[in-house]
């Protein structure tokens, strides 16, 4: 049993719900802990519940034995290796392959238009900070000691935008399911916030009848003058 590896997304989106098959395995036949153990951490699933012990350090023990995941990754993530892999099902694989490491290397469903190579004997550590703002707007302080990717552990789900240092950045979908972008050396602040097209749309609608209410009373005012000469 799983805990801690759910979304917030109201939607299924299939590439996360891919994942997900794979976590739960068929009914009548779930796969193992050691099995589920590179997807219950891609996941970031911090908290484990069994019916039997397990070699994990122990949180509670009076019903299910729950159990500190300590290789769960965190909510967002710095890596300085990038690996494109265009078949959804040789994703899958890799990913739930224990010798894959994704701290070290995130799997893209894509190439970026420029992708970015690691500097050459640069240190490979970086760190990142986030704060989320709701569930809408997520805001992380980046510090890259070498290119690489700034990897978000939520769903890439359509409608969110992402910027860096302001300027607008591609979202890279990031093992099979996740989110990322492309960041150079340095510090950066990285913005991802939802606003979908509809939303935009509204928006825009919103202001036109605003505009055009303010506009009937001049209107309005010029036809009696009119009429009255």
């Amino acid at each position: 049993h799983i805990l801690g590896s759910g979304n917030y997304d109201p939607l299924t989106i299939g590439a996360y719900d891919d994942l997900y098959a794979l976590l739960e395995g068929a009914p009548d036949a779930p796969p193992d802990l050691e099995a589920s153990l590179p997807l219950l951490n891609l996941f970031g699933a911090r908290y484990l519940a069994s019916d039997r012990e397990l070699d994990l350090p122990l949180l509670y023990d009076r019903g299910p034995y729950i159990y500190a995941n300590k290789d769960a990754l965190p909510a967002a993530f710095v890596v300085h290796d990038a690996r494109v892999v265009e078949d959804a099902q040789q994703r899958l694989e890799i990913l739930r392959d224990p010798s894959y490491d994704p701290r070290a290397e995130v799997i893209l469903s894509h190439r970026p238009p420029a992708m970015r190579a690691p500097g050459i004997g640069a240190s490979v550590h970086g760190s990142s900070s986030i704060l989320r703002e709701g569930q809408d707007r997520v805001i992380i302080d980046v510090t890259m000691s070498q290119p690489g990717y700034l990897v978000l552990t939520d769903t890439h789900y359509p409608g969110w935008q992402a910027t860096v240092d302001g300027q607008p950045a591609e979202i890279l979908e990031a093992n099979h399911a996740f989110r990322a972008v492309q960041l150079d050396q340095g510090e950066h602040t990285v913005l991802f916030e939802y606003e979908p097209l509809s939303f935009r749309l509204g928006a825009w609608m919103t202001l036109l009848a605003l505009v055009v209410l303010a506009m009937i009373p001049i209107i309005s005012g010029r036809y009696r003058r009119m009429y009255k000469k």
